[in-house]
């Protein structure tokens, strides 16, 4: 099964809906999540007629931030168990058994992750299937996740740490470019 996890940053910009055809066409996903849509989820019908998905699902933007959506054809065999502004939860059928797929959009401002680790705890909570859980948590393990010469807060660093440590979570290795996405520069392809 192939997942396509993508922080779109408005999918309504001119050259958002043809790139992701693009990306749609070339890796052929089962399963595609957008965040950061910053639109309501009415709008992502189009978008999910264009990719040709079978279905859509789509948690509405606030203002002028947030939005999540995610597409699957019938043979992804997706049920959405739960939803908030911050993720969505799926149960998928696979060939050999069930398990649990979570797209996770972690609250970017620093004074407030304390809630999306919260979350992502009661999340664990919820269900004994094998869990996958994918997206931009917006926190980081350790000072070599990032760039800058700014240090990171230690108290974060432990914080993040602890909730992947309560919710059995283990960081993926990742092949290819170290860092997916730079501030201005935005999502850098190889």
């Amino acid at each position: 099964m192939i997942v396509l996890s993508w922080n779109c940053r408005g999918i309504g910009h001119p050259a958002t809906v043809p790139a992701l055809c693009e990306l749609v066409r070339a890796r052929r996903p089962d399963i595609v999540f957008l965040f950061e849509t910053i639109v309501v989820a009415a709008r992502l019908e189009v978008v999910r007629i264009k990719l040709k998905f079978d279905y859509c699902f789509a948690v509405d933007c606030i203002g002028y931030s947030g939005g999540l959506c995610v597409f699957w054809n019938k043979k992804a065999s997706c049920q959405v168990v739960n939803y908030s502004q911050n993720h969505i939860d799926l149960h998928i059928v696979d060939d050999r058994f069930t398990w649990r797929l979570t797209r996770f959009y972690g609250i970017p401002q620093r004074n407030r992750r304390r809630s999306s680790w919260n979350l992502l705890r009661s999340l664990a909570k919820m269900s004994i299937l094998p869990w996958l859980t994918i997206g931009d948590f917006n926190d980081l393990l350790c000072e070599s996740d990032k760039r800058g010469r700014v240090q990171h807060p230690r108290w974060l660093f432990r914080g993040f740490r602890e909730t992947m440590e309560d919710c059995g979570l283990s960081d993926v290795f990742l092949n290819g470019h170290k860092f997916t996405w730079s501030r201005g520069g935005g999502l850098i392809l190889k």
